[in-house]
Order: C-alpha cells, then structure tokens, then sequence
C-alpha cells in the first residue's frame, strides 16, 4: 500500500502530499471537503441533484487542525467547526488522480 511520506497544506486552498514512491498529490480542499465521508455529509450529497455543485466560503474551507489517524487516515477539523470522518490514504490518492470532477 502506498502511504505518505509528506503531508501539509499549501496556501489557503490545497494539500499536498508526497507518496512515499515520489509521487505528488495536490488537491483542492473544497474537493476534500465536498467529498467528506461522514455520514451527515454523505446523506446531504445523496439528497441533491447530481448538477449541484456547492460553494464554499473561506472559513468552510479553512483547516483548524489536520492530523493522522491510525497511520492509514488523516482527520480534517474545518475552521467552521465540522470535524469530518477520516479521510483513508487510499481514498486521498485516487480523489487525487480524478481530473476535472470534484
């Protein structure tokens, strides 16, 4: 299983991670956010349409904390205060080769 080797924020709008086989991720925090895995969240997404795509506000977007779970997650804390689910390393790397979709 590939895992991080290197995991920060870069600027106000994305994380960056570097795979421990030199590969490097940069992904959108509205993207991460957008996707979170809670299941608050998952059922918001399940309620929409398939064209809604949301906005977020600076502060919706903003990281309080991020920290590493079980070596396998990281866990976001959202500036707003949404302290979301786990985001699985393995969920993070393939959200980061998705192109143009959220």
């Amino acid at each position: 299983m590939i895992k991080p080797a290197e995991i920060k924020l870069k600027g106000k709008r994305n994380l960056f991670i570097l795979w421990d086989n030199n590969f490097e991720s940069l992904i959108r925090l509205d993207k991460i956010r957008f996707h979170c895995p809670c299941n608050t969240c998952r059922k918001d997404r399940f309620r929409r349409s398939p064209y809604y795509i949301p906005m977020y506000t600076e502060n919706q977007i903003a990281v309080k904390s991020l920290n590493t779970v079980d070596n396998s997650a990281i866990r976001i804390e959202w500036n707003d205060g949404q302290v979301t689910g786990s985001f699985r390393f393995s969920f993070l790397r393939k959200l980061s080769l998705k192109k143009a979709a959220k």
